[in-house]
């Protein structure tokens, strides 16, 4: 018996060979080419178990890869997720300041219906304090008449003729002043309707900005946050540029209701300055 051991370099393993000893050259022969046609099998699996081993590592290098992505998509979607949850909070914010906005456009309404209504009565005031005044006035016309008559009869009244006359200029500068105030009065009458106008408009664009912010919700995308930050300022700027003019407003009438008052002492003066003059008059003449 003849034993061989062999080793290759992919894997340890080991062959033997058992046959009988045979006589002559011959049978050498005979058994040498089957230990190469072993070996060469043996390369060959070698090689195969190479490509074997190649494939299932660049099969591990693309799983890698596609894992890689898959996290990639994942830490996306969370960042997706969160936009959503803040432009949801954000939407919430906006709505809970448009029922704010609403009611204190309704408390605005009623201070304009109050503001309208005070102008309302002042105009009436003023029209009857006109009349009141075309009536005296015309008593005065009288009285200068009846006074002129009188002075007809010497010079020492001639002060006197004067002063009427310059309080009858002062009354009918009074006169005017009034027919300016109720002037006044009226534009600042057209000027609170047209506020009050301007204020339902900026309802409606707070209402298409609500209906804007749904829209959003339904979608629900990446460009939710943005556009919420958009509407926010509007309604922002909207809301800030009418606080100017209410306040603008309530400023003009509360300098208008104190020039009312003022114009309304003067002219209580005025008239009773008139009357002690007439007064006076009348006990002359007698």
């Amino acid at each position: 018996m003849f034993n061989r051991k062999k080793n290759i370099a992919v894997g340890q393993y080991e062959e033997y060979d058992d046959y009988e000893e045979l006589e002559g050259s011959e049978s050498l022969r005979i058994v040498r080419p089957n230990s190469k046609n072993r070996v060469k099998k043996l390369s060959e699996e070698k090689r195969n178990l190479q490509e074997e081993l190649e494939y299932y590592s660049s099969l591990a290098d693309r799983l890698r890869n596609e894992l890689d992505s898959k996290q990639e998509e994942l830490e996306e979607l969370s960042e997706q997720l969160v936009s959503q949850a803040k432009a949801k909070e954000t939407i919430k914010a906006l709505e809970e300041q448009l029922q704010t906005e609403r009611a204190q456009r309704e408390a605005d309404e009623a201070t304009y219906k109050n503001i309208i209504e005070d102008n309302e009565k002042l105009s009436l005031v003023l029209e009857q304090r006109q009349n009141d005044i075309q009536s005296k006035q015309n008593e005065l016309e009288r009285t200068q008449q009846e006074l002129e008559k009188v002075l007809d009869e010497g010079d020492r009244y001639t002060n006197l003729k004067q002063e009427l006359a310059e309080l009858k200029i002062e009354l009918f500068k009074k006169t005017e002043e009034l027919e300016e105030e109720q002037a006044a009065g009226i534009r600042m009458k057209q000027e609170l309707t047209s506020q009050y106008t301007m204020k339902n408009q900026i309802t409606e664009v707070l209402i298409d900005a609500k209906a804007k912010a749904n829209s959003m919700i339904e979608k629900a995308n990446v460009e939710a946050n943005t556009i919420v930050e958009s509407a926010k300022d509007q309604v922002q700027k909207t809301i800030s540029d009418a606080s100017v003019e209410l306040n603008d407003i309530n400023r003009k009438a509360s300098a208008y209701h104190d020039r009312i008052l003022r114009v309304q002492e003067e002219t209580s003066e005025l008239m009773t300055e008139l009357l002690e003059k007439s007064n006076y008059l009348s006990k002359r003449t007698i």
